[in-house]
């Protein structure tokens, strides 16, 4: 037999014997693994019980092993035939010489339990944010957009990111941070509104033989689907996703969301889109679709600069695709605001410069988010819902907001209603 002899076993005559010690080790780590059903958590308890990898000596004297287990090495562990009394061998499995470990039904659950952690971590169904877009979102030269969390003023925040571009300030490729839940929503608007028009389900993933039932459904479920998506939870809309997205191209003028057909009519028709393809990558999957197959959903978007952040701003007459951008400092300076002009008109202070001393701040900075009481109803509207203009944020609020409702909606881009 070549290669290390695996914790468990020792070697005698060229065959592996059981080694009762670390056999209960084995035991243990497969065990140890059900019950924390992770194998980072299994990694921790494992080294909190100064459990280690198998020590080794070579003919040469060098000693090895004994460290803390790596979560690599306890996956290889977790897989290993060799603890079920088999052999693998260029992609076949035989039944070995030596004793097993592991009992069948021990062994079977753990497997079960491994495959179920790949899918969840794939859909992201135990993540409490997932990231919608990751494996599939690409710039416009053909570099990935992974996923990235970062933290400010105790709130986190998520983006997507290029790290070609990170990596060289002149390297290809325009786009370099994108706001995550904003990209999210901008796509999932689209799919909403395309789910909607039976007309473009039908046009997209209709044949010319289609019975008028089969029709019917196309754009019922299509329907059904667009409001059911928008309910559902985030792991929900991954799978979706995983299954019908095959790429989402990203440029500083626009967005291409690029779906499968036969995948996507599969999921209408209630049929399986692809067997497997949970489990297989979007290069492998690729290969099973040809390019008549795909269907290309265009947006025309900007990204903006907008103080500190990138916003991605959607061209004027696209309102069914806008997404809405709630940012919680404008809203809470609106709502100070009000709660400011409250206390004036009842009586309950007298003056701004009171309102300041008693907040600790200052009167000219009272005296301006004070304003945002006085904004037009539209634009309070507009901002409660995210849908205000990429430029105005609490800063430009800050130097000030003209009194009259007309002059409101000059400065900050608003249209007259």
């Amino acid at each position: 037999m070549g290669g290390v002899v695996p914790l468990g076993y020792d070697l005698a005559n060229r065959k592996l014997v059981v080694n009762a010690g670390e056999a209960d080790t084995v035991r243990e780590i497969f065990e140890q693994y059900l019950e924390l059903g992770c194998v980072r958590k299994l990694q921790l308890t494992l080294k909190a019980k100064g459990i280690t990898s198998k020590c080794r000596e070579s003919r040469t004297g060098n000693k090895s092993g004994g460290t803390p287990y790596s979560r690599g090495a306890l996956y290889k562990i977790l897989q290993n035939r060799l603890y079920r009394g088999e052999v693998a061998h260029r992609g076949e499995t035989y039944l070995g010489e030596h004793p097993a470990v592991v009992t069948t039904a021990l062994w079977e659950r753990v497997q079960a339990q491994l495959r179920e952690n790949t899918v969840a971590k794939r859909t992201g169904a135990r993540a409490i944010q997932p990231s919608l877009l990751a494996g599939a979102l690409f710039d416009d030269r053909g570099n990935r957009l992974t996923p990235s969390r970062c933290s400010k003023g105790g709130k986190r925040y998520r983006y997507y990111f290029s790290q070609t571009t990170l990596r060289s300030a002149t390297g290809p490729g325009g786009v370099r941070r994108v706001p995550a839940a904003e990209l999210e929503s901008l796509v999932m608007r689209r799919l909403y509104t395309f789910l909607e028009s039976g007309r473009a389900v039908l046009d997209a993933v209709g044949a010319s033989d289609d019975s008028a039932a089969i029709r019917k459904t196309l754009t019922a479920v299509g329907r059904a689907l667009a409001v059911d998506l928008a309910k559902a939870p985030a792991s929900t809309l991954r799978g979706f996703l995983l299954t019908t997205v095959a790429r989402i191209t990203l440029a500083e003028q626009w967005l291409n969301v690029t779906l499968w057909r036969r995948s996507l009519r599969a999921v209408l028709l209630g049929a399986s889109p692809t067997q497997g393809a949970g489990n297989r990558s979007r290069e492998a999957r690729a290969h099973e679709h040809d390019e008549e197959d795909l269907l290309h959903l265009r947006i025309e978007a900007t990204l903006q600069r907008s103080g500190s952040e990138i916003r991605l701003v959607v061209a004027p007459g696209v309102a069914d695709e806008r997404p809405t951008r709630r940012d919680e400092s404008l809203i809470k300076a609106v709502a100070r605001g009000y709660a400011w002009y409250e206390r004036l008109v009842s009586g309950e202070v007298d003056s701004l410069r009171a309102i300041a001393k008693e907040l600790r701040l200052s009167e000219r900075y009272v005296s301006r988010i004070f304003r945002c009481a006085l904004l037009a109803p539209d634009i309070v509207e507009a901002i409660l819902e995210g849908r205000q203009p990429a430029h105005l944020t609490v800063e430009k609020l800050r130097l000030g907001a003209p009194l009259l409702w007309t002059e409101q909606r000059k400065s900050f881009r608003f249209k007259s209603p």
